[in-house]
């Protein structure tokens, strides 16, 4: 008899532990990573390539900044050549900007040019890259925030 009245006790405090104790919870996330190849790599340093970067309003209030950062550029294989897929703007949905874009001080178009020789790019070379709402005469510069995407195509081939 005295071994029944210390069951139920032990047997309630057991349940109880087993009742409060904490459900494990999951968490998912994604990772990405590159190995660029021996023959042909851009990348951008630190990464910025893969970020939402952000075209400053200009410091005299006018108009907007110059995006600058830099791309580092391989090919063992021949020249660099680079070219927009489609025009490059920001909006704010009433109001479209063009946007200018060199690399190398090359002025990209939807037509590839050669943005880095072969003899330089088989060792690898770090390159400006750069943005920039180009001036007008009469700029229509809404308030608002602006927005775009900036599509780019990087080309390799070998030399004839």
């Amino acid at each position: 008899m005295k071994y029944s009245i210390f069951a139920l006790p032990l047997t309630l405090m057991l349940a109880s532990e087993c009742a409060s104790a904490i459900e494990p919870l999951e968490g998912h996330f994604s990772l990405t990573g590159t190995v660029p190849t021996e023959s042909f790599s851009i990348v951008g340093p630190g990464n910025w390539m893969d970020q939402t970067q952000t075209l400053t309003w200009g410091g005299a209030g006018t108009s907007f900044g110059i995006f600058r950062q830099k791309i580092l550029m391989k090919s063992t294989v021949g020249a660099i050549s680079a070219y927009l897929v489609e025009p490059a703007h920001i909006s704010n949905g009433d109001n479209v900007l063009s946007l200018m874009v060199q690399v190398n001080n090359v002025t990209l178009s939807e037509v590839p040019r050669e943005v880095v020789r072969p003899e330089v790019a088989a060792p690898g070379v770090l390159v400006n890259f750069q943005t920039w709402v180009p001036p007008s005469s009469n700029p229509q510069y809404l308030p608002g925030d602006y927005a775009g995407a900036l599509n780019m195509m990087f080309e390799t081939a070998p030399p004839l």
